[in-house]
């Protein structure tokens, strides 16, 4: 990227039954995007996008990236197989603050804290995203038993 950016998206098609003559074998990828800032990793998510159907992929993020990765994590003997990216977009605005934290998966039913939010932090946890972190430590490792700790005490304090 030129500077720093909060948001990131792509058009991107995997053809399958679609692919040309003149293709590799079709293969089902799955793609791990990863964010960084200045070097240090500040984000990171998976998608698998449908064969055939042109898709948008996108990010917005609350922390800044300068730069990003995008690699096929398939793996098996035809990871060569053709997938075709198209324009890329960047937005320098970033994700509004969360009016609740443990609000994780951002629903707006009745009860607004639910076992899916605990679900949506062990997900943002286990990807080692941003979100995830908090307690707001600077630390290495920056994920630690401490964010479940703050999560749990943000969750039994409620959303008002």
């Amino acid at each position: 990227m030129d500077g720093p950016v909060y948001s990131m998206g792509f058009e991107f098609n995997e053809p399958d039954v679609t692919m040309p003559a003149w293709g590799s074998i079709p293969q089902d990828s799955t793609y791990e995007v990863t964010l960084y800032d200045a070097g240090v990793q500040v984000g990171q998510f998976t998608f698998n996008a449908a064969d055939d159907v042109p898709a948008f992929v996108g990010v917005w993020s609350a922390a800044a990236f300068d730069s990003a990765t995008i690699i096929d994590v398939t793996g098996g003997i035809n990871v060569d197989d053709d997938e075709y990216f198209g324009e890329f977009f960047t937005g320098v605005t970033p994700l509004p603050p969360v009016e609740c934290y443990a609000n994780c998966d951002g629903s707006t039913s009745t009860p607004l804290l639910t076992a899916n939010d605990f679900q949506c932090f062990l997900n943002e946890f286990a990807a080692q995203n941003a979100y995830a972190n908090c307690d707001g430590s600077t630390a290495t490792p920056l994920l630690t038993a401490n964010d479940f700790q703050c999560f749990l005490n943000k969750y039994a304090a409620g959303c008002s």
